[in-house]
């Protein structure tokens, strides 16, 4: 594999921000990020991420994107996924299994409901309206 430039890189950088900004303005896109550093794989994070997918296609779930972080600053709740989606606050939960993925798919994603025994962190009520 060829080295790729200083050029290359720029470009590739600049088209993966503008797919970003993209993903961050289509309003019925959810997002769903995995904590991928080192302690949410050591962790199990992983595994979470693997149920995550099945279970979105187990639910015909095709609106999503499921994107792998680094840590989101939560090592003590590790495994987390955050979850962006419209009219939903953007939510953290933790510490996450693969057996906790279809209840988090089926009440947050499908009922749109918080699932709060799970939950790390979500903005307070005051800021959701901003």
């Amino acid at each position: 594999m060829a080295r790729k430039s200083r050029e290359d890189l720029r470009l590739h950088r600049e088209r993966v921000r503008t797919k970003l900004k993209e993903d961050d303005n289509n309003a019925d896109l959810i997002q769903v990020l995995v904590g991928m550093g080192t302690s949410g794989i050591a962790a199990g994070a992983p595994g979470v991420k693997a149920a995550l997918i099945e279970q979105c296609k187990l639910h015909g779930i095709e609106n999503v994107r499921l994107r792998q972080v680094g840590s989101l600053g939560l090592d003590f709740a590790e495994p987390v996924i955050e979850i962006r989606m419209a009219n939903m606050p953007d939510t953290i939960y933790g510490p996450m299994t693969a057996e906790l993925v279809p209840d988090i798919i089926e009440k947050h994603m499908l009922d749109r409901e918080l699932v709060g025994r799970y939950v790390q962190h979500r903005p307070a009520p005051d800021m959701m309206e901003d």
